[in-house]
């Protein structure tokens, strides 16, 4: 089974945290470029499984709702051989603003990935992040995605990459900046589409 290095889009955690803590990692995968919670793997990147996948999906069930809005996620039960499971929660990257954590014991707060550490993002920071992609300047390889986003009405990361001959990273990068500017959103098939907004830019 390829399982990647925890980073900006992955972290393992061999039993979950409290709901409030997923609920964190639920945000920052939201604001940045989606990402896989793994459970059932060690820091180590052992893997030890989990006993009852149906209590891991619940926990995160109750995480979700402490994210607003909600991202959009799938939870995935892997057959890892020798008669042990893990659980992989797909969240895709927020199409409806930034993605807040309300858990009732802290400040409402955003996060963000950094590196492999989730952190909370100052409130300053969010607003200037939200002001900035309202007028989202576009450039060259930008206005080339939206273009082939219209054309195609709606393409997976990795085609539209080779469509664009870009680098899958740069791509999603760019994707990033796109939805925060309500230009693109990130449909429930994983594919990428433009908004109305989205369509007055191209």
């Amino acid at each position: 089974m390829d399982i990647p290095p925890e980073g900006p889009e992955d972290e393992w955690k061999e039993l979950l945290p409290a709901p409030e803590r997923v609920a964190r990692t639920l945000s920052a995968f939201s604001n940045g470029t989606g990402g896989r919670l793994w459970v059932g793997l060690t820091d180590a990147g052992l893997i030890r499984g989990v006993a009852d996948p149906a209590a891991v999906e619940a926990v995160i069930e109750q995480a979700l709702a402490m994210v607003d809005p909600q991202p959009q996620l799938r939870v995935e039960t892997l057959d890892a051989g020798e008669g042990r499971t893990l659980v992989r929660v797909v969240v895709s990257p927020g199409s409806e603003g930034t993605a807040w954590v309300e858990d009732g014991k802290r400040p409402r707060t955003a996060y963000l990935r950094d590196r492999d550490r989730t952190r909370p993002l100052e409130p300053g920071a969010v607003r200037d992040l939200e002001r900035d992609a309202a007028r989202i300047p576009l450039e060259a390889k930008d206005r080339r995605l939206l273009e082939l986003l219209k054309r195609y009405d709606g393409l997976e990361v990795k085609e539209l990459a080779r469509r664009a001959r870009m680098g899958e990273r740069d791509v999603r990068r760019r994707l990033v900046r796109c939805r925060l500017g309500g230009l693109v959103q990130e449909q429930p098939d994983g594919r990428h589409a433009l908004t109305p907004r989205g369509y007055r830019r191209v």
